[in-house]
């Protein structure tokens, strides 16, 4: 099987993800789009990160052998998920696991408003 993933090498071996043998993970050398369609044409699964690099369905049908788009975070505004579904191509995202992260911030930018932190840095 070959994954593409654009998330880059270094990120990819921190999460330390116990990967079947038989997989062959591909880091394109570019986000140049182009360069990503000629690496991944024979590609199982996309692990798609960020907006950087978007799968119109132009994209999509040049990648024949594609089971599966996985994207990193909840958005896929990237991904042309309408031409996902003509081709029989899931997508996949990992809604709530940043959940932890956006409640701290929000609690920590209402702490700031009512401390005046900004103000007070301004001062």
């Amino acid at each position: 099987m070959k994954v593409i993933s654009t998330l880059t090498k270094k990120i990819f071996d921190s999460i330390n993800a116990d990967i079947p043998k038989d997989f062959d993970i591909v880091f394109p050398e570019t986000l140049d789009p182009e360069g990503i369609l000629n690496q991944c044409q024979d590609a199982d699964f996309f692990i798609a990160v960020g907006s950087a690099f978007r799968l119109t369905e132009t994209e999509l049908k040049r990648l024949t052998h594609l089971k599966l788009i996985s994207t990193l975070g909840v958005g896929y505004d990237h991904i042309d998920v309408d031409a996902c579904h003509r081709l029989s191509i899931p997508v996949a995202n990992t809604r709530g696991t940043n959940a932890s992260s956006v409640a701290e911030h929000a609690i920590g930018g209402v702490i700031a408003l009512q401390r005046r932190f900004i103000e007070s840095d301004r001062a």
